[in-house]
């Protein structure tokens, strides 16, 4: 998955975005390595200092895993669904 580490603004979000599109389909990159790249040619949002992350299923599993104990049950189904998703890498 691939995402903001933090808050964005719409300008920065457009470029960087760009630059992510441009690397996984023209110069098919894989996705950590067009995420990398993306970052090195966008930088940090000038305001807010963020940038693109990929968290692989495994972060994702532990970090819902984490919140899973509030006994939200919707919770709980996407831990599921992501143990029998295949990871992007």
């Amino acid at each position: 998955m691939i995402g903001w580490d933090s808050l964005v603004t719409l300008e920065f979000s457009d470029r960087a975005t760009l630059g992510l599109i441009k690397a996984l389909a023209v110069e098919r990159l894989t996705v950590r390595q067009a995420t990398e790249k993306a970052n090195l040619a966008s930088g940090t949002d000038p305001v807010y200092k963020s940038q693109l992350t990929v968290s692989t299923i495994a972060w994702r599993l532990r970090h819902l895993q984490a919140a899973e104990g509030d006994g939200n049950r919707s919770l709980f189904r996407t831990v599921h669904w992501l143990r029998t998703t295949d990871s992007l890498e």
